[in-house]
């Protein structure tokens, strides 16, 4: 009987190491197929990547335009806004003398004059 119990065991002893080695080639199979599609994900994104490149660089360009043209707008609305003061100034300085006469000096006030506190 003990040959019989010796046999038995050597019997699941063989199956075991037969499941862990089909386990074993189960988690090598998996592993294969896990590095295969992190492959794959990660070509996926480089070329997704890749593609919003042209994009981003349009965007940026578009933003530097933006910028450069709003820069433009105050710089033409200050000049506008300067031209047209002056424009006032020397209305009214023509309709206030004529051409030849020098322009009237105001006289100094008492203030000027007086020594500092």
């Amino acid at each position: 009987m003990s040959e019989l119990k010796t046999q038995e065991m050597r019997d699941i002893r063989s199956d075991l190491e037969d499941r862990a080695d089909w386990i074993q080639r189960q988690i090598e199979t998996e592993q294969a197929q896990f590095e295969t599609l992190i492959t794959r994900v990660k070509e996926e994104r480089a070329n997704r990547l890749e593609a919003l490149k042209p994009q981003l660089q349009m965007l940026s360009a578009l933003a530097r335009f933006a910028t450069w043209h709003h820069d433009v707008r105050m710089a033409l609305t200050r000049a506008i806004a300067l031209a047209a003061t002056a424009e006032i100034a020397a209305r009214r300085f023509s309709e206030t003398h004529t051409l030849g006469e020098p322009a009237p000096v105001s006289p100094p006030d008492a203030a000027d004059h007086a020594p500092p506190p």
